[in-house]
């Protein structure tokens, strides 16, 4: 049996998970309005040949011009979505379409960025993947091992021992692989033979990143980016950094730069003709606001994936992944991004595109869970973009729908925001103007004027057992009319709690009920989200064990989809954005609504 206390109790424990800095809320409200033929005749054989390498000269010139210079890619998006949860991660590489993580604490795991598959409970350090995905090749505490994908087996190839240690480990191929070898102080880079276990010494360094195609080698060494031309064994400097990696087709080169005491990521070409900065971090208390490490690329596309977290905070590392492209985005291209930037709260991207961004950009409460690029209009050079923001409050009975005019203006690297204005705005919620207090009742602000709606005395008691009762969260789209809202009763004649989902229309001012849920356990509605025309709504339920969404069709009042171990994002058109748990990894998933 659950009493009143117990409810309140994980309302305030939901509340308590994301912190509400008051003054700062303050801030952002001054500061926001301020991301098989026949054969050939012998005789054609000659001109079969001339051909062909004719051929083969224009493709291989179409591919070269295809490759530009680092400094000339543009950031198409850089969003977190992957919450890798607690843990301390080893390192992730991706191969085929498919990105691998390490962690001492839950072993391997891969995903497609839909959902988390465990690969393996070993615990792994840092690891390669062999070409054929078959053999994974790690280390942990200092050895080395590889196992088998397919047969679960492990061996182990090299142990540690008091005064040597290995890290790093990468293929060259099925024969051979390139580890760091730490000995007595001394970082070196060897390359040992899988059979014989013989080991060749290559250099000093670390970290290092192979591309055989070009027979170099990338590695860090006294705090300097490293190419090495195997063949020549000559070696270049890239540039101050740390963590480097190289793409696929050998063109391009990531790595973690420190300026100033704040790390970014950059990326540079091979021949080091040109680098770019591709995350803006910021200074909090002479250090960087987030730590990025271990920036992977793409073994498909022109993208980087990168550690990122909040400093000095183990807890809340992230995947993020960097886009990059040729062409510079369209103006709604980049406010797209930045809205979403700010829904997943990567201020770092949400700032950069941004001329004057404020201090502080994101707070906790309210929180964007959707958003609609309504269109726009050219005048002079600038491009004004019309969006509607929805925000609402975890667990709280409040909901905001503002509609901001953003003007664009073309710099370097494509569209950034020059000013944002708030044009009109809509508020729905039961707390006190005054003492933000819950008074039961729900009271609409449009256009400067308040007024009440309804109150819990006018809600049918065929959808409620007792007064024991308030509402948690609503949601109001101003162009049905419709106000979508849940009721938390407290205790029923069954001896359990409830919850009510009710939809009130405006214009008829009827209530009707969507769905009633009795538990014996401490069930809570914790957020709604309508997508943009207000025929799906999106719910999102929590107990002290679980969270999970269900997703309604407000018209019809049908229940349409149930997703377990999830959570509401935000709705971008017909598409419902949500986090999915799986063990400890949150992903960020997507789900169309027809």
């Amino acid at each position: 049996m659950m009493d009143e206390h117990k409810i309140e109790e994980n309302l305030l424990k939901l509340r308590e998970q994301l912190f509400v800095n008051h003054e700062l809320k303050r801030e952002l409200k001054k500061s926001f309005v301020r991301k098989k033929r026949k054969k050939w005749r012998s005789y054609s054989v000659i001109i079969g040949i001339a051909v062909a390498t004719l051929l083969i000269t224009i493709f291989q010139f179409r591919f070269e011009t295809t490759i530009v210079n680092a400094s000339s890619l543009k950031i198409a998006s850089a969003v977190s979505f992957l919450d890798i949860g607690r843990g301390e991660v080893g390192e992730f590489a991706h191969k085929d379409g498919m990105l691998y993580i390490t962690s001492k604490q839950h072993g391997m795991v891969s995903t497609n960025e839909e959902k988390v598959t465990e690969i393996s409970s070993e615990k792994m350090d840092e690891f390669d993947i062999s070409e054929d995905g078959q053999t994974v090749l790690y280390t942990n505490d200092g050895s080395i091992y590889v196992y088998n994908t397919e047969s679960n087996e492990r061996k182990v190839l090299i142990k540690n021992t008091e005064s040597i240690r290995y890290a790093h480990p990468l293929w060259v191929d099925k024969k051979e692989f390139i580890v760091t070898k730490l000995e007595q102080g001394e970082k070196k880079l060897v390359r040992i033979d899988l059979d014989s276990k013989g080991e060749t010494f290559i250099t000093t360094g670390e970290h290092a990143s192979y591309h055989k195609d070009k027979n170099i080698l990338i590695f860090e060494r006294d705090d300097k980016v490293i190419l090495r031309d195997l063949k020549k064994k000559t070696d270049m400097v890239i540039d101050t950094g740390k963590q480097p990696a190289v793409s696929k087709d050998g063109s391009y080169i990531t790595y973690i730069k420190d300026t100033n005491k704040i790390a970014d990521v950059w990326i540079a070409d091979t021949d080091s003709e040109t680098k770019k900065q591709v995350t803006f971090n910021s200074m909090l208390s002479s250090v960087g606001v987030y730590e990025y490490s271990s920036p992977t690329w793409s073994s498909t596309n022109l993208e980087l994936y990168v550690i990122k977290n909040i400093s000095g905070d183990d807890d809340s590392e992230r995947i993020m992944k960097i886009s990059l492209q040729e062409e510079p985005p369209t103006a709604r291209e980049t406010l797209e991004s930045y809205l979403q930037a700010l829904i997943v709260r990567d201020d770092d991207y949400a700032k950069s595109l941004m001329v004057n961004p404020p201090d502080y950009l994101t707070y906790s409460n309210p929180y964007v869970v959707g958003f609609t690029i309504l269109g726009s209009k050219t005048e002079g050079n600038s491009i004004y973009m019309e969006a509607e923001i929805n925000r609402t409050d975890t667990a709280t009975a409040y909901y905001r729908t503002s509609r901001y005019e953003f003007e664009m203006t073309k710099g370097r690297e494509g569209y950034v925001i020059n000013n944002v204005k708030e044009i009109t705005n809509t508020e729905i919620t039961t707390l006190s103007p005054e003492t933000g207090k819950d008074t039961g009742i729900v009271t609409l602000v449009e256009g400067g004027t308040r007024g009440d709606l309804f109150s819990l005395e006018d809600i049918p008691n065929e959808y409620m057992e007792n007064k024991k009762i308030r509402i948690s969260s609503l949601v109001y789209h101003p162009g049905t009319q419709l106000i979508v809202f849940g009721l938390q009763e407290m205790e029923n004649s069954n001896g359990k709690n409830s919850v009510a989902l009710l939809r009130y229309d405006r214009n008829t001012q009827r209530f009707t009920l969507l769905n009633k849920i009795d538990m014996n356990k401490d069930l809570t509605i914790a957020g709604l989200a309508l997508d943009a025309s207000g025929e799906s709504l999106a719910v999102n339920f929590s107990t002290s064990t679980k969270d999970y969404v269900e997703v309604y069709n407000v018209k019809t009042n049908r229940l349409v989809q149930s997703i377990d171990d999830a959570r509401i994002v935000n709705w971008k058109g017909k598409t419902l954005m949500y986090e999915k748990q799986f063990n400890n990894h949150i992903i960020m998933n997507t789900l169309e609504i027809e």
